[in-house]
């Protein structure tokens, strides 16, 4: 603009101490999760997001950017059917509402036993083995409404180190009960 004499020179000097450049959400997959988490509790402290939800969130391409995940959690959060856990996501396209949900969708991909989890998550998604770990126990928790004894039960492993895992990833299972 200034270049083409539409906005003066002076006031873009004064405003443009630290240029900062931005990649669109669809290339920081990494930080999708944070900011649902801090958009969704932000809304309701004891709102929980389902595993299978937040898969479907990282599945989507956010040609709307942070502001589209923000409305998309926020419609998700009126429309839920349970107050503490959003388990849909719903996203308007064209101006049409349709659920991220369906056959195929990577969350119904997710095992039940630990050890067919471990083998998924080194094949299918590298790199993200804390984000899998993550869902892998949040998906334990809501099934099984914060029972550790139970979700090892059901995993296969020593409930000791279910504990372990959930201390290392900062879970707090009295949001699960």
């Amino acid at each position: 603009m200034v270049d083409d004499q539409r906005f003066r020179r002076d006031l873009y000097y004064r405003i443009a101490v630290i240029p900062l450049s931005i990649p669109p959400l669809r290339e920081r997959r990494n930080d999708i999760l944070p900011l649902v988490d801090f958009f969704a509790r932000g809304r309701n402290a004891d709102m929980i997001v389902s595993p299978e939800a937040k898969l479907k969130l990282l599945e989507y391409s956010w040609p709307g950017n942070v502001r589209e995940l923000i409305n998309v959690i926020e419609r998700s959060m009126l429309m839920a059917k349970n107050n503490s856990i959003l388990e849909n996501v719903v996203i308007e396209t064209e101006g049409n509402d349709r659920e991220l949900q369906g056959e195929g969708s990577l969350s119904e991909e997710v095992p039940d036993t630990w050890t067919a989890f471990k083998r998924y998550k080194s094949g299918v998604l590298k790199g993200r083995k804390e984000e899998l770990e993550r869902l892998f126990i949040e998906k334990l928790l809501i099934t099984h409404n914060g029972n550790i004894s139970q979700s090892a039960r059901k995993a296969g492993i020593d409930r000791r180190q279910l504990q372990d895992m959930i201390k290392a990833l900062g879970i707090n299972t009295s949001l699960f009960k």
